[in-house]
């Protein structure tokens, strides 16, 4: 009897563990099919979301947006002119005159042409490079002849004139007599003081050439 009661104890042990297993592999089982459904279900939401996404209208980039606004360029002209010579009026005495309107002439940023006295007179100090280019013809041109060519400067604090700008030439003709041109260049960064008026001087103002563009003078801020 001690041997069956033992022997009834361990079957009853055994189906105990094995109705254990049973539950607890049937909880399992529960727990993993809700887990699947609840994946399931995301897995369909995210399939719809992505399906009205696709669906929906897409909105075209660039074109219904509001223009980026810029930074305001606070963006001055450039002080500049650039004037021809005005062969009809010729000079006061030697000081050449211009005509700012006349083809690409122009002026610019405050520099003014003064109609008086021939110069172009600036409104900001600061450095300047300064141009003037006069041609000469010779119906008879002879080796003795010589002419000068200078840009110069009036300022309120000076009594008389600043020379920036000279050429002397000399000798520059042919030995054969005869008709002869030439021409002058004179160009330079300078410094020009507000109200400067700049002017433009040559020796033989009835020797240059008629021909449009070929005597010009101006000058712009660097």
């Amino acid at each position: 009897m001690g041997v069956s009661s033992r022997l009834v104890w361990v079957v009853l042990l055994l189906f105990a563990l094995v109705f254990a297993s049973l539950g607890l592999g049937v909880v399992w089982t529960v727990n993993l099919q809700k887990q699947l459904k609840d994946m399931k279900k995301m897995v369909q939401g995210l399939n719809r979301s992505t399906e009205n996404m696709i669906n929906a209208p897409q909105m075209q980039i660039g074109l219904n947006e509001p223009p980026l606004k810029e930074d305001k360029k606070v963006d001055e002209e450039r002080p500049a002119a650039h004037v021809i010579w005005d062969h009809k009026n010729g000079a006061i005495q030697k000081t050449l005159r211009w005509d700012p309107n006349v083809g690409r002439a122009f002026t610019t940023g405050g520099v003014s042409y003064r109609e008086e006295d021939s110069a172009l007179q600036v409104n900001q100090t600061g450095l300047y490079y300064i141009y003037s280019r006069v041609e000469l013809l010779f119906g008879t041109c002879f080796s003795t002849f010589f002419f000068e060519h200078t840009v110069f400067v009036r300022r309120s604090s000076r009594n008389s004139p600043l020379t920036l700008m000279k050429a002397h030439r000399k000798g520059f003709c042919p030995s054969k007599q005869g008709a002869w041109n030439t021409d002058s260049f004179l160009g330079s960064a300078l410094q020009l003081q507000k109200d400067d008026r700049v002017l433009v001087n040559v020796s033989d103002p009835h020797l240059l050439s008629h021909e449009h563009y070929t005597n010009f003078f101006g000058l712009y801020k660097i």
